[in-house]
């Protein structure tokens, strides 16, 4: 912990007795805090000539101020006034603070904190005060008979010092394998625990980490900055019990609001910290600790990799992105970590009432009547919980499907039919019936008519705008082709450039290759495509064709997915990652592996109605990345057909 303290007076004394019957060591501390007066700590012995056995303590900060005992080892050393940094863990092993005013603490039964006969401990406060004056902290140590002591409790102390906290939030995290590695492992419970970050942190997270390495519990959580909370368990029952083979997983997350960016270190003004420690049982030994030093790591978000030294720190485990949302596609970036990007794939939105649920703008949206049964005599309804119904009409209009009933109404639910329709075209020389797929039919009969009254110019119109309709009152009705011209439709691809997220700035638009790709980078390609000539034909198919590129590595086995998007105003010279077009429409197509030379084939006869410009985007879930020719390729650049109906326009110059 890099917190400041101050010690300028320390007294040894006895006083009163312990549960036990066996009076408490008292050690006082005498602090004089002024305005300037400057943080140090004193060291001492703990008196007797005989190991202490300690199971309870209580600690009293003065006024304001806190208090801190540390337990030394034969290593521990330091001038009169010094507190111990987290780097001297071991040397000097962080057993208990308080920021007061009180904590008193009876551990479980049984179980004691031990120490040596004139073992060195350090009792460090601080109190400050705008006026000076002369301050007291008093820790009171309450031995119990060592036949008594069923375990000692060792000491746990973990810190990670790879922190580095640029200006912004984020957090990190690191574990230690509290209950043993490999095949040396035990069942530890925790006594107590605490967690500690420096002026830039925000929250400090400690989690169980199972077995197989997935996060569990949240065992312990600060966001209150100061002298961090201690969590005490007194009773068996509630201590928090990790079972061989867990793990804890320790997280700070930080919010630099500045320019500077803090690394781990024990200066306030200028570093941070993340540390974790506590007390735990069984002990082997009275002066047995568990201390994980986290050191840096060679890996990414999604693939960390630790690097320890000095305790059984462990690997994280990899980046887990699943937002549990169904309408976006997840994926962890190497460099920006979870990349979230919304689809369009169907969906359920919960509502019984909508059908055609899709996925938009990362929302299940439902789009359309789940009620509609199509019959135009029934009104149908939904209610969310007991879900359609359908309501039989009475007199409502309708249409029974029979061409030879006139004025249909609904009647119980059902569509009738009404008169029959007359089909009397008032020409004696046809024959006049109906057909119910068809409606009214006149057919010449040369039995009844006389000679020269065989048909009327109006007899003979078949409705067809490409043939000459005349009649001949010898021969009949007479129908003569005119010929026939279809414009032509001319569609290209006018432009295409690609992005990528590790060239922000870089302009694409005149490279010989496009593609899409997840890692090392992101990459994305666009494509503005121009159609003209449709006029008032109907669109049947439209399909743009992309070659993949003939080099060794250019194939993949996704050929990515294309998206219709709205904007479309953008210059391939100017679009750079930075500045790139928004991903605002639909997955139109997908293509599967694909392989060097071959023709990736995407439908967009779903986004292209008639003439005009359009825009598409293709992007990859992929990290195996496709490179297709761009326009400016020698060969193979990206083509686009599109095909329309036959519905010609007659020159009736041509015609009879």
């Amino acid at each position: 912990m890099f917190r400041r303290r101050l010690v300028l007076g320390l007294v040894l004394a006895v006083a009163g007795t312990g549960a036990a019957g066996n009076p408490p060591v008292v050690l006082h501390a005498a602090s004089h805090v002024g305005r300037h007066a400057a943080p140090r700590c004193h060291h001492l012995r703990v008196p007797g000539h005989a190991p202490l056995a300690v199971g309870r303590i209580r600690l009293v900060a003065p006024p304001g101020g806190d208090v801190t005992l540390y337990r030394g080892t034969s290593a521990a050393a330091g001038p009169a006034g010094a507190c111990p940094a987290d780097t001297d863990f071991p040397a000097w092993q962080d057993l208990l603070a308080t920021g007061g005013p009180v904590l008193d603490w009876t551990l479980p039964a049984g179980i004691a904190l031990g120490f040596d006969s004139h073992q060195r401990v350090l009792l460090g406060t601080a109190a400050p005060s705008a006026h000076g004056g002369r301050r007291r902290a008093r820790v009171s140590l309450f031995p119990i008979k060592t036949d008594d002591v069923q375990s000692y409790a060792g000491v746990l102390f973990a810190e990670n010092r790879a922190v580095v906290v640029p200006p912004g939030e984020r957090t990190l995290a690191a574990r230690c394998a509290v209950t043993g590695t490999n095949d040396d492992t035990r069942d530890v419970s925790l006594a107590a625990i605490r967690g500690d970050y420096g002026a830039h942190g925000v929250r400090f997270e400690a989690y169980r980490v199972s077995q197989d390495g997935s996060l569990g519990e949240l065992l312990y959580a600060n966001d209150d900055g100061g002298v961090p909370p201690l969590v005490t368990y007194s009773d068996d029952a509630d201590t928090i019990t990790l079972y061989a083979g867990e793990q804890i997983e320790w997280r700070c997350t930080y919010r630099n609001d500045g320019d500077a960016t803090f690394v781990a270190g024990s200066d306030p003004a200028h570093e941070e910290h993340c540390t974790l420690s506590g007390l735990y049982y069984p002990a082997d030994d009275p002066q047995e600790t568990i201390h994980c030093v986290h050191v840096g790591d060679t890996g990414t978000p999604c693939t960390p990799q630790d690097v320890c030294e000095g305790g059984p720190c462990v690997t994280p485990a990899p980046l887990t992105c699943d937002d549990g949302n169904p309408c976006t596609d997840d994926v962890c970036d190497p460099v920006l970590g979870c990349v979230s990007t919304p689809n369009t794939s169907d969906c359920d939105d919960g509502d019984p009432c909508t059908a055609n649920d899709v996925c938009t703008d990362g929302t299940c949206v439902g789009s359309g009547d789940a009620c509609d049964d199509g019959d135009s005599c029934t009104e149908d309804t939904c209610d969310p919980v007991a879900g359609c119904s359908h309501a039989p009409l009475d007199g409502d209009p309708c249409d029974d499907g029979d061409a030879c009933t006139a004025d249909d109404t609904c009647v119980a639910g059902v569509c009738t039919g009404g008169d029959a329709v007359d089909c009397d075209d008032g020409n004696s020389c046809t024959r006049d019936f109906c057909v119910p797929s068809f409606g009214c039919r006149h057919i010449v009969d040369d039995e009844v008519c006389e000679p020269g009254d065989l048909c009327t110019d109006a007899d003979c119109d078949d409705g067809d705008p490409c043939t000459a309709d005349v009649c001949d009152p010898a021969q009949g009705c007479g129908h003569t082709s005119i010929a026939c011209e279809s414009a032509p439709v001319t569609a290209t691809v006018e432009a295409d450039v690609a992005v990528e997220s590790a060239k922000p700035d870089a302009h694409l638009g005149a490279a010989a290759l496009v593609g899409a790709d997840t890692r090392p980078s992101i990459e994305r390609t666009f494509f503005r495509v121009r159609v003209d000539g449709v006029g008032t034909r109907t669109v049947e198919g439209a399909h743009l064709r992309l070659h993949v590129a003939t080099v060794s590595d250019a194939g993949s086995d996704s050929g990515g997915r294309l998206h219709a998007i709205g904007e479309c105003g953008w210059d391939e010279a100017a679009v750079t990652w930075n500045a790139q077009p928004a991903i605002d429409g639909p997955v139109l197509a997908e293509v599967g592996a694909v392989a060097p030379g071959d023709v990736a084939d995407f439908d967009v006869t779903g986004a292209i109605g008639g003439d005009g410009v359009y825009c598409f985007a293709l992007d990859t879930t992929s990290a195996n990345g496709v490179d297709y020719a761009s326009r400016e390729a020698a060969d193979g650049a990206p083509e686009i057909a599109v095909a329309v109906t036959d519905d010609c326009v007659c020159d009736a110059a041509t015609g009879p």
